[in-house]
């Protein structure tokens, strides 16, 4: 983005303060914009540049495996080469899946049989408090008031017996994001990842745009806290990275199709249209905001916007919130921002994140994290 000439700002800002419109108010707002720098870190790159040239020659090996037998890579399974981590990438031989079911009653072990009665559960409205208290009953990033508690991996994902058995299908990809000790908190029965630990609180319209893969929220690291009696508590750091949105490139009547089928397209690596591919996602993800194919780019059409209410600055990639916990539940939190953040990742690199297919989570009691878990739905797809 160009920079705005120091003369034609100062020249604004002039204008600004004389006019009769500006009231006092106004420049305090503006003072407090220009004094006030929100919590950020410097945007990560996804990849190194040697471990793009090592997943890209996966890639290749791959699609070198598969092309006696008239079958290529489509744009979803290129999204997991570039996504998931490289040493789970070459331990995984297809997509393993679980020997257990989870079931709607029994003891709870530790492998993985559910722990409620009946079929399905309701969200707690015990940990939803916990989640608002801790963030102070105010949008993590936004700081505006009466937010909507939300889960980080999504509630409907095991919510009830059906949705907690599709799960299972995908324990191979699960274990490869996030390990396998921390594999566990998934599997503890139906509804055992409605705590506290996997909620956080969103203005109404982030929690809307995270669920449709616009957004995404990064761990950056768990710092342990001692508070001087012996207690430890843990700081998690999450980070907002806004997601490129993959533009259907169709005439108007077969647009929507397009959209739709995006994640089947095939990407040829032989020719370098897997690179070029990757090269176009991963450059636009630092660009700090984020506009649609429809947006009607800057001066009109939608916006996917958002500020930051005490200063009014733009919330940019880059922005962070800290919250702090007992040790432990920070440490499955960030299990929980890890397995989101993959799948966030996938479903937009791929433009899953816009496709109806990938939107069928209808009982998440007011979450919208479709993307997210409709993503591990069909990771476990050939």
């Amino acid at each position: 983005m160009a920079h705005v000439p120091h003369e034609e700002l100062h020249t604004a800002l002039d204008a600004f303060l004389v006019t009769e419109l500006t009231k006092p108010e106004d420049a305090q707002q503006l003072l407090r914009y220009l004094t006030i720098a929100p919590p950020q870190m410097p945007a990560s790159p996804l990849c190194s540049v040697e471990e793009v040239e090592e997943r890209i020659a996966l890639a290749k090996t791959v699609e070198a495996q598969w092309l006696p037998f008239n079958r290529s890579l489509n744009a979803f399974q290129l999204s997991v080469l570039f996504t998931l981590p490289l040493p789970a990438l070459h331990l995984l031989k297809g997509w393993p899946t679980a020997t257990r079911k989870a079931t709607a009653t029994g003891e709870a072990t530790a492998t993985g049989e559910a722990t409620a009665t009946g079929e399905k559960v309701h969200r707690s409205s015990r940990e939803k408090q916990i989640c608002l208290q801790r963030d102070n009953e105010s949008c993590i990033f936004m700081q505006t008031a009466d937010p909507e508690c939300c889960h980080i991996f999504p509630f409907a994902a095991n919510s009830n017996t059906a949705n907690a058995d599709d799960l299972f299908d995908t324990a191979g990809v699960v274990r490869a994001v996030v390990g396998g000790q921390q594999q566990h908190l998934l599997y503890q029965g139906v509804g055992c990842t409605d705590r506290a630990w996997n909620m956080i609180s969103l203005n109404r319209q982030l929690h809307k745009w995270w669920g449709q893969g616009l957004f995404a929220l990064k761990c950056t690291g768990v710092v342990p806290v001692l508070d001087g009696q012996g207690n430890s508590d843990g700081d998690v750091v999450l980070q907002l990275y806004w997601l490129p949105q993959r533009i259907a490139h169709a005439g108007t009547e077969a647009k929507a199709s397009a959209k739709k089928n995006m994640w089947r397209q095939p990407i040829r690596m032989d020719t370098g249209e897997g690179e070029a591919w990757w090269t176009e996602w991963s450059e636009q993800l630092y660009s700090g905001v984020v506009a649609p194919a429809n947006s009607g780019g800057t001066t009109g059409g939608r916006h996917v916007t958002a500020a930051v209410a005490p200063t009014s600055r733009l919330l940019l990639t880059g922005a962070t919130a800290t919250l702090r916990m007992p040790l432990e539940e920070a440490y499955n939190m960030k299990t929980m921002a890890d397995l989101q953040w993959a799948c966030l990742v996938l479903a937009a690199m791929s433009g899953a994140a816009g496709s109806p297919e990938f939107l069928h989570y209808d009982d998440d009691e007011g979450d919208v994290g479709d993307a997210a878990s409709a993503t591990y739905s069909g990771a476990s797809t050939d």
